[in-house]
């Protein structure tokens, strides 16, 4: 690493990666590192410095290993007679069903790196990563001679769109959003182009908004919004007005909200945005929902699920068919709602996408009188979240929700029998358990229902 880079770091991390190697230099066989790191243009480079170590002043010899998303851990780490560096464990771009089988992986296969790595284990983990760590192999990560977080400092590439939304794409604690925050800020009174400082914001914006802090992404959006002013690409002001519409949507300012769809309506005619039709037709549609306009939102959100698909606007491929679900519902036609929600589950991506997808056919389920299908569909979708970071308040609204329909069942002597409640039950102490740190009980699945295998 340049003096430069080195610079950038700060005394912290350059403190932080001090102690790393000198826990690195005093080891004898195999242990157990983190290295936390968030997925930023920095991790390359700090990846390469610890590499740089490598049989110099005491470091043992350290081979670089990257496990690609299709690859199996066996296949990528082999017996070794020296330490290894390990990254793509937790790739933004892995998903998550595969992020949960390579660190269930090296718990299964602790014993067996143990015996065949004849140096330092170092894994290079983001945040999500770490608490996939110690959700998935728990055992393993009790192994841990040493942790090492390096925060993030940004701002040092040049390629601030990039690095800004690959950093605030990673879920960062609230902490790590203020410092990034700041440094963007640095780097705006540097002279960045406005177009990438415009999406690094509303990256920001959204990653404030995940977190529940309404004041902060408000905040982040107005920077933003300051930097489509001075003149940006057109996709850029398009998503900028789009973020607002949704704020505007939320707080059931209608009239607002129209005013700014037209905006991207302007821009999807002009063929400047790709996505501003399928945007408008979507928040249309939502509109009309919040106004219970069923017959209305049926059409929009068609059209909005067409243009999504055919404009390749992933962003949209779920929400579009919730709202026509919802619009399907509004109407009572369950069985229309039902055909889009098989449709839903089917393409939904993330635990808590593939849980939210689950409980809305849950809830078409319950509607059109099949409680057992509607139960079914509550109990694989908390067995999803039940130990997920980050899905407390889901797990909880889907524990209630499956307790009160089991009791319903009961009660109407349908299709459910006398195993739900006992079902139920254990899902309420697993999820608490879960919420609580508790791992032993976060790890059990619920008991089946129904003579289920």
């Amino acid at each position: 690493m340049s003096d430069e880079a080195a610079r950038e770091l700060g005394a912290e991390n350059e403190a932080q990666l001090g102690r790393l190697r000198r826990v690195l230099a005093s080891s004898a066989g195999f242990q157990l590192v983190i290295l936390e790191i968030p997925e930023s243009a920095l991790r390359a480079a700090v990846v390469a410095r610890v590499l740089g170590w490598s049989g110099v002043d005491g470091v043992p010899v350290l081979e670089h290993v990257v496990v690609a998303p299709d690859a199996t851990l066996e296949d990528a780490l082999g017996p070794r007679s020296h330490g290894v560096v390990l990254e793509g464990l937790d790739g933004a771009r892995t998903t998550d069903a595969t992020v949960e089988r390579a660190f269930g992986s090296l718990n299964w296969q602790r014993d067996r790196l143990r015996r065949e790595i004849g140096g330092p284990l170092v894994l290079v983990l983001s945040a999500r990563g770490v608490a996939k760590l110690f959700e998935r192999a728990p055992d393993l990560a009790t192994w841990r001679a040493h942790s090492c977080r390096i925060s993030a400092v940004l701002g040092a590439s040049g390629d601030v769109e990039r690095e800004y939304a690959t950093f605030f794409a990673d879920q960062p604690d609230p902490l790590d959003l203020d410092a990034a925050e700041a440094a963007l800020s640095a780097t705006e009174a540097k002279g960045a182009p406005h177009d990438a400082l415009a999406r690094a914001w509303l990256a920001a914006a959204r990653a404030r908004r995940r977190a529940g802090d309404l004041a902060g992404r408000d905040e982040a959006l107005a920077a933003a919004e300051r930097h489509v002013a001075a003149g940006v690409a057109p996709d850029t002001a398009a998503d900028a007005i789009i973020l607002r519409t949704i704020e505007d949507v939320d707080h059931g300012r209608g009239t607002e909200a129209r005013g700014r769809i037209g905006e991207l309506d302007a821009l999807s005619r002009d063929g400047a945005s790709s996505f501003a039709a399928a945007w408008a037709s979507f928040l249309r549609a939502v509109i009309a929902l919040q106004e219970r306009h069923w017959h209305e939102a049926v059409p929009l959100a068609r059209d909005a699920i067409r243009l999504a698909d055919q404009h390749g606007v992933s962003t949209l491929r779920e929400a579009t068919r919730s709202a026509l679900i919802s619009a399907w519902m509004g109407l009572e036609d369950f069985e229309a709602a039902y055909t889009i929600a098989v449709e839903l589950v089917a393409l939904a991506s993330g635990t808590i996408g593939r849980a939210r997808a689950l409980r809305q056919r849950a809830n078409v389920n319950s509607a059109r009188g099949r409680l057992d299908l509607a139960l079914d569909d509550l109990e694989a979708a908390l067995g999803l979240v039940v130990a997920e970071p980050g899905a407390t308040k889901i797990r909880a609204d889907l524990a209630r929700q499956f307790a009160w329909l089991a009791a319903q069942a009961a009660a109407s002597g349908g299709a459910a029998d006398r195993n739900d409640a006992a079902t139920a039950a254990s899902i309420a102490a697993a999820g608490a358990a879960a919420a609580d740190g508790g791992a032993a009980l976060a790890r059990e699945a619920p008991p089946a229902r129904r003579g289920k295998p």
